[in-house]
């Protein structure tokens, strides 16, 4: 089957698919309106989200037992724009927090980033402060960086701040 697709209607689909996009590609027939997109960037694998990043790292802890499966996330990255904003909720608070503490740490906070996103302001901040209360606190960009780092936290080999 094969659709005549207005530019409109592929920027929605786009949108709709969070990237994932490959799986519509026998449907995309050649048209004026599609001829400013380069099929190879369909073709390109989908981008990760920082929820995706989240549920491979939640899960890898998980099958790795105690005390990597200890790790919860921080509820705040539920609240949108528009949202009533319930108590207790602090933006800047790290995504995942592994409540095991290892020498000279209380714990690990873990804030998630992916592609060219940077930590925030309220991020920065709350690092910091989490730092001064004696937690460690990292930024990891992918599942491999999270392992290393809680396969040197738990091994006593993070240097204090």
């Amino acid at each position: 089957m094969t659709n005549n697709w207005t530019a409109a209607q592929l920027d929605t689909l786009l949108k709709e698919s969070a990237g994932h996009v490959s799986v519509i590609n026998d449907m995309i027939a050649p048209s004026p309106a599609c001829e400013a997109i380069k099929v190879s960037e369909w073709n390109a694998a989908p981008k990760m989200s920082e929820h995706d990043l989240q549920a491979q790292v939640v899960a890898w802890c998980d099958g790795m037992g105690y005390p990597y499966n200890l790790i919860y996330a921080n509820t705040n990255g539920q609240y949108r724009p528009g949202q009533r904003m319930e108590p207790g909720l602090r933006p800047g608070i790290p995504d995942l927090f592994l409540p095991h503490p290892v020498a000279p740490f209380a714990g690990l906070y873990v804030e998630l980033k992916v592609g060219k996103n940077k930590p925030t302001a309220n991020q920065m901040e709350w690092g910091k402060l989490l730092r001064k209360q004696g937690y460690a606190v990292e930024v990891c960009r992918d599942l491999e960086s999270v392992q290393v780092l809680m396969g040197a936290y738990l091994a006593g080999g993070l240097p204090p701040f």
